[in-house]
């Protein structure tokens, strides 16, 4: 079924984020939507968090376009859904990339789509939660600074494998804006109740954007993998970016595909008796403390990188700045097409690690 495409005027002076924001309330009042999971201005007003909404007046505060992603709004979808779906439909709005650690989880029994409206987000990027509350800090608006310096984007922002979000039951097109319109597209009607045709000039700008953001994109992941590829080759260069680890597990934890209820790392398996540490050290030379980062990395990565959908949440979770995605992503980028496979692509292609082919690791 084709969408159907309507867009809502911005020469009125309200701003995309305002617009979206009303169409969403509208939403909630026709009970076209019982709730809508979103981005909220926090109780400080200095970031944003996913909030559960089933009022209008619950979205006071709300961004879909909020240029910062402290969690990975997949992570709140699982919470929301694992043990049953709710009876009611539910609009989640999310960016490309969380769509597709969504698939993936739904894959892994972990996410259910049964009654879930993804509301499927056109992104800029977003810049670290730190940045964003300096800026507000600082009486900044950190969208206009997203607009005119790239720097300030998120590695994996600016190398993200999605110009615009895949498997959506709606679509705010951000990238229209330029158009003085906010383009929405969805197959069914009942979403866009209300709203007029798209005009032509304001679909062909965001599809004009979708490309520009696409290219760009493309040219910025192929740099940062040949960094990698140039730089990261061996044991040492591999311990030298991992050496300031503190095995916190912060990035495991932010990990939106990483979902094990009893994790091996954060088993007795790694807690050890102190003579046999002493011993280690004495064999070595000296020990490492914490034990185990290298390992921890390493068993992390062969655990999920078929699974990683670029999204750099470990990299901003880091507390010593171990930029963990850069190395993650590129892995992925290497592994995931020898099984013909990409995280987020398809909800129809099998898990590599749920499948077995006796030729699969074969030349082709």
């Amino acid at each position: 079924m084709a969408e159907h495409v309507r867009a809502i005027s911005l020469k009125g002076g309200a701003g995309p984020s305002e617009a979206a924001v009303a169409h969403l309330e509208a939403l909630l009042k026709a009970g076209t939507l019982q709730a809508i999971m979103v981005p909220r201005r926090s109780a400080d007003g200095r970031t944003y968090a996913h909030a559960l909404v089933t009022a209008p007046a619950g979205l006071r505060g709300a961004d879909p376009f909020a240029p910062v992603m402290p969690a990975s709004c997949a992570t709140a979808l699982s919470r929301l859904t694992k043990l049953e779906a709710p009876k009611g439909r539910v609009g989640v709005v999310m960016r490309p990339c969380e769509i597709a650690a969504a698939i993936e989880l739904s894959k892994l029994l972990q996410v259910r789509l049964d009654n879930i409206a993804v509301i499927g987000v056109d992104c800029h990027g977003t810049m670290s939660v730190q940045d964003h509350i300096k800026m507000r800090d600082a009486g900044k608006d950190p969208k206009d600074a997203m607009g005119t310096d790239l720097k300030l984007h998120r590695e994996a922002c600016l190398t993200c494998d999605w110009a615009e979000p895949q498997h959506r039951d709606m679509l705010l097109g951000l990238f229209s804006e330029g158009s003085g319109h906010l383009v929405l597209a969805a197959e069914d009607e009942r979403l866009l109740a209300g709203l007029p045709e798209a005009p032509r000039e304001a679909v062909t700008a965001r599809d004009a954007k979708v490309k520009e953001v696409a290219e760009r994109r493309a040219k910025a992941r192929a740099e940062v993998f040949h960094g990698v590829d140039t730089n990261l080759q061996g044991s040492r260069a591999f311990s030298a970016h991992f050496g300031t680890c503190i095995v916190c597990h912060n990035c495991m934890d932010q990990c939106p595909v990483c979902y094990c209820n009893e994790c091996f790392f954060e088993s007795q398996t790694f807690r050890y008796e102190a003579e046999k540490m002493l011993r280690w050290a004495g064999t070595k030379g000296g020990l490492d403390m914490p034990t185990d980062k290298h390992i921890f990395h390493l068993g992390r990565m062969g655990h999920m990188v078929a699974t990683c959908v670029g999204c750099g949440m470990c990299t901003q979770a880091c507390p010593v700045d171990i930029n963990v995605g850069r190395v993650f992503k590129y892995v992925a980028s290497q592994v995931q097409p020898m099984f013909d496979y990409k995280a987020g692509r398809s909800l129809k292609d099998p898990l590599p690690q749920a499948t077995y082919l006796e030729d699969e690791l074969e030349p082709r």
